[in-house]
């Protein structure tokens, strides 16, 4: 998945490069390591690739709460994929498709 996420943003660079910090060639470089953890910009990407809403949820005292929910354009009558965010830039699915 991390490939495509790739691909996705540099097929959508025009629209995307803004919001990478630094050099965008270079981010993608380290981005397709194995060893470089995603964040929300790879989320976002992951909703046109899988062409399906992401919600990212958080532990809290009341449970997992919703603090973000990427590609609306793809809300439908399936349930968001899901994923749980630990911080530092660690994420876990919370449903499997």
């Amino acid at each position: 998945m991390r490939s495509a996420a790739v691909e996705e943003l540099n097929e959508r660079r025009e629209e995307t490069e803004w919001f990478i910090e630094g050099d965008f060639e270079q981010y993608c470089r380290r981005m397709k390591m194995p060893s470089t953890w995603g964040g929300e910009p790879e989320i976002l990407m992951l909703t046109h690739v899988l062409t399906s809403p992401i919600s990212v949820y958080m532990e809290s005292e009341e449970g997992a709460r919703n603090i973000g929910r990427y590609g609306d354009e793809y809300d439908g009558d399936e349930e968001d994929l899901a994923v749980l965010f630990h911080g530092a830039g660690h994420y876990e699915a919370l449903r499997v498709l």
